[in-house]
């Protein structure tokens, strides 16, 4: 005679409480990896954009290095002067490192005058033939002195509106070590952020 066949036990279901809880834990942990998740990508942004900072400070420091002296000073004693020899072989080399290096919206090189940055010769998409800076706001007129109060460079939104990254690099005499004019380059903002995300791959 044939045995019955053993009955299955019940399948035991979790309470309702714990149940709950670990769906809790399960939301929790989702959470925590998308806040890691979200701060690890902060953190990258950061630092793929501080490195862009330096590059762009870098480069202007290394062009500002190969502008002839003797043509700078020429240009400071005449106050500028679209006609001069010193003006235009300055132009050209300004011509030359915007149309080098991609993105550059204008480069130009001023000095501080009465406490106002005065432009001694600059180039952007046509031959720049404006004797004076644009105006800008309070914080980046104050941001041109910087190169001269504290012989530093400097990078910051030039125009929040038109979103320019404008950076500022000091320009010494060799032998003095005296800042003697400064070297302004300003970039498209939306070039500058595209950048930096092909950097972050």
């Amino acid at each position: 005679m044939r045995k019955p066949a053993p009955r299955e036990k019940p399948k035991r279901s979790l309470p309702a409480k714990e149940t709950r809880l670990i769906k809790a834990m399960l939301s929790i942990g989702a959470l925590l990896l998308l806040l890691g998740g979200f701060a690890y990508g902060c953190h990258t942004w950061q630092s793929t954009m501080e490195q862009q900072k330096q590059a762009a400070i870098q480069l202007g420091h290394s062009t500002a290095s190969l502008l002839p002296q003797e043509l700078l000073t020429g240009l400071i004693a005449a106050s500028g002067g679209e006609e001069g020899e010193a003006y235009q072989k300055l132009w050209d080399k300004l011509r030359q490192y915007r149309s080098i290096n991609g993105g550059i919206q204008y480069a130009y090189i001023y000095t501080m005058k009465d406490g106002a940055a005065t432009l001694l010769v600059g180039a952007g998409p046509t031959k720049w033939r404006n004797p004076t800076l644009p105006r800008w706001d309070p914080e980046t007129e104050a941001a041109f002195a910087v190169p001269f109060s504290q012989s530093a460079a400097t990078v910051h939104a030039a125009d929040h509106e038109k979103g320019i990254v404008q950076v500022l690099v000091p320009i010494h005499n060799p032998k003095t070590g005296d800042v003697i004019a400064a070297l302004a380059t300003e970039y498209e903002g939306a070039l500058w952020q595209q950048n930096a995300l092909l950097q972050m791959g």
